[in-house]
């Protein structure tokens, strides 16, 4: 009896190798990078880079100072 109550678990069993490449192969599908169909979405302005650097710690200090009770204003 001991025997049989260790081998019996509440977790499923193993996937098989077949499984687990049939799995790994729709993942990789899925998250592949593929080419959006069709002509691009027009748009009515200009495009404009945005600048993504990283603000200094002093941009940072100042922004912070104009926050009221050093909170950020809404909800």
């Amino acid at each position: 009896m001991k025997g049989w109550y260790s081998a019996v678990e509440e977790r499923d069993p193993k996937p098989c190798y077949q499984s687990m490449e049939k799995q790994t192969n729709e993942r990789v599908a899925l998250y592949g990078t593929v080419k959006p169909p069709g002509d691009p979405i027009l748009i009515n302005i200009e495009p404009f880079t945005i600048n993504d650097a990283i603000p200094t710690e002093s941009k940072i200090r100042t922004v912070v100072k104009e926050l009221r009770n050093g909170r950020a204003g809404g909800v």
